[in-house]
């Protein structure tokens, strides 16, 4: 076999460059052949272009067809692109020697190392299917189970209306109508272990739970307003009227919110400090988690500490002032990475911590890492303490990630140190954190963005406090003896010091304290006299 290495060139190239093709070609063995290098008709062979333009360089024209091949695998095949190319006045033989270490591939068999092995049935299947996240599977798993249960029974029983069997939820032939009929029967029928009546809301649960279990075996079904389940719909819908007007209902256990005045009790009491590893530990996790409005336990124990990755970096601004970086996974409970979510924004907040030194979470913070064990197998920000014959200065916590249900229990038992029983769990900060920020009143987007939601849901999180729902109240019946704060004109006449308010329903027993808010009118300089002022007054009881 004869090489021949050509520089090729052509118009068809949408590379961009040239690439140096390495072609095997039988030697001749006739007139038919490749001619000779010498012959005219090899001259005419190898003409291409314009001679004055391309004088400088030996081309190569192959057929379009051959060409357009050729750059399609080379674009494929990124083994195919030679970085070196000799310049014309290298001598051939160095040239040669030069490029063995860029010999091209052989294209007809394109490298197979850039893809994976070939996909199993399994592998298809498991891709192909639908997939929720883990706390959902349990409520589809529970759903699907309890309908199974009721199936059963029928069965045994020998009650079922029509062909039972043949509605099962995981027969992928099961017929519609046949499952829509038995699903009304399973919704009047069901009932709790106690032999209770499920509450309106747990029959419309049961039926999600199973519509997305279908959906995992393939079936895009609409149980709830799909017109082929239309008798679900009207059977649902009657029975949590029917339940409601009975009261049978059952209230959502939600997340106590911490108020300021029983984080300040924490504070007084001891609860929360740095000066034993416990005690550190758990204000580190309440500030963390109320800074940064961080998620259930899960997120909570998925925290990395330095210097494995950690989610939570230290940062120094233009004015030289430490903050904390809070950046979300990349796959998260409302960030799962998958179609829904590609346009999804990764979380992240800045935290510069209180204002108060014991308090501040960016010291705190530093001062826990400080006494992580040096060398950490344990990537968890969280970890046990040590007994204290094996602490030391510098050390204070084990090489051991802190247990699920530890972590679970922490602002629960330390709201009991104070007295509070409340239904207080780890989410009551994440509550906090959103209910402080629209008391203050911080714009829904903002907000938004400091607990990382996508949707609205967020609102449910924002309690009103009482005092605006009494302001609120007190502005309904006309009582104005309520203290707040409501902007006022006055009138400026002569010096400034002589303020004569325009508010006609102001009485004798209410003192006003007048904060210079905003002028609307210029001052005469001339003068020194202001013609007209708005005020901001508050009122207070005598």
């Amino acid at each position: 076999m004869a090489t021949s290495t050509q520089n090729l060139t052509h118009s068809d190239f949408s590379l961009g460059f040239q690439v140096k093709l390495t072609s095997a070609t039988p030697e001749c063995e006739g007139e038919d052949d490749v001619p000779d290098q010498d012959d005219t008709s090899f001259k005419e062979w190898t003409k291409h272009g314009d001679s004055e333009n391309d004088a400088d360089e030996e081309s190569v024209d192959f057929p379009d067809s051959t060409v357009t091949e050729t750059v399609a695998e080379l674009s494929r095949n990124k083994e195919g692109l030679v970085p070196y190319v000799a310049s014309d006045s290298e001598d051939t033989t160095s040239q040669e020697a030069a490029g063995r270490s860029h010999q091209v591939t052989d294209l007809s068999e394109p490298s197979t190392s850039r893809f994976k092995t070939a996909s199993t049935a399994d592998d298809l299947k498991k891709l192909s299917g639908k997939t929720f996240a883990e706390s959902t599977d349990r409520k589809i798993c529970w759903a699907v189970k309890l309908y199974m249960s009721w199936q059963r029974s029928q069965i045994e029983a020998d009650t079922a209306q029509g062909d039972i069997e043949g509605a099962n939820l995981y027969d992928k032939n099961v017929d519609a109508g046949q499952l829509g009929r038995l699903l009304c029967c399973f919704l009047n029928e069901v009932r709790c272990a106690d032999e209770d009546e499920y509450p309106g809301n747990t029959l419309y649960s049961l039926i999600v739970m199973i519509q997305l279990h279908l959906e995992k075996q393939g079936k895009d079904w609409k149980l709830i307003e799909g017109s082929n389940f239309l008798c679900v719909h009207n059977t649902l819908d009657n029975l949590m009227k029917e339940r409601a007007l009975l009261r049978i209902s059952k209230a959502a256990k939600s997340a106590e919110p911490i108020s300021v005045d029983d984080e300040q009790k924490l504070w007084d009491e001891g609860v929360l400090g740095e000066f034993q590893p416990d005690q550190l530990r758990s204000t580190v996790m309440y500030l963390l988690r109320l800074t940064f409005a961080l998620r259930g336990c899960h997120e909570q124990r998925a925290l990395r500490c330095p210097p494995h990755d950690p989610q939570i970096t230290m940062h120094i601004d233009t004015e030289g002032k430490e903050y904390l970086l809070y950046a979300e996974d990349v796959h998260t409970k409302t960030n799962q990475g998958g179609l829904k979510n590609r346009k999804s924004t990764q979380k992240k907040v800045k935290a510069y911590g209180h204002s108060d030194y014991d308090r501040n979470i960016v010291r705190l913070y530093k001062k826990y890492v400080s006494l992580l064990p040096d060398k950490s197998t344990s990537n968890a920000l969280y970890k046990y303490s040590l007994s204290k014959g094996k602490m030391t200065g510098h050390t204070w916590y084990a090489d051991k990630p802190l247990g699920v249900n530890t972590i679970t229990k922490t602002v629960k038992n330390l709201m009991a140190e104070i007295g509070k029983f409340s239904h207080f769990t780890n989410h009551s900060l994440r509550v906090s954190a959103a209910t402080r920020m629209y008391s203050e009143g911080v714009d829904e987007q903002v907000l938004k963005e400091c607990t990382g939601h996508h949707s609205d849901a967020v609102r449910t999180y924002k309690k009103t406090p009482e005092n605006l729902l009494r302001q609120a109240e007190q502005a309904a019946i006309g009582d104005m003896s309520t203290s707040r704060k409501r902007p006022v004109s006055c009138t400026v006449s002569t010096p400034v010091n002589e303020v004569k308010t325009e508010e006609s329903n102001m009485s004798e027993d209410v003192s006003a304290r007048l904060t210079l808010g905003q002028v609307l009118q210029k001052v005469d300089s001339s003068s020194s006299h202001v013609k007209k002022v708005k005020f901001e007054v508050e009122y207070h009881d005598k």
